[in-house]
């Protein structure tokens, strides 16, 4: 969708959680988006494709299952909303971190932020 106006970078939709450089257990976690215009959101994680998330007290939730036992790996997550027009609006990429689920670092979160 490229240059043709119907794809774009808007601060209207912005990936919550993980924060930027987050380390995150291997396991689930659940991202929160928050979304200023209307439309369906999905995520994409390290370019695959395309996933719908649920809409929960006023944001959009995904809840992902890594299935790394072990390893230390980087992700990229990117948001997108895609309008009743036909638009696409992307969030910039999130870069965060999973390490192994025996592995305790300072900083990781061992639960998942959910809705209520």
């Amino acid at each position: 969708m490229g240059n043709n106006g119907h794809h774009r970078k808007s601060d209207k939709i912005n990936i919550d959680y993980p924060v930027p450089d987050e380390k995150i257990r291997s396991g689930r976690y659940t991202f929160r988006i928050a979304v200023l215009i209307q439309g369906l959101t999905e995520v994409s994680i390290d370019g695959g494709t395309w996933q719908i998330c649920r809409p929960a007290v006023g944001f959009w939730w995904f809840d992902w299952e890594d299935d790394a036992e072990k390893s230390e790996k980087q992700h990229r997550l990117r948001a997108r909303v895609r309008t009743q027009e036909g638009k696409e609006v992307l969030s910039p990429i999130r870069y965060f971190q999973t390490v192994g689920r025996s592995k305790a670092l300072p900083g990781t979160r061992k639960a998942s932020v959910r809705a209520k």
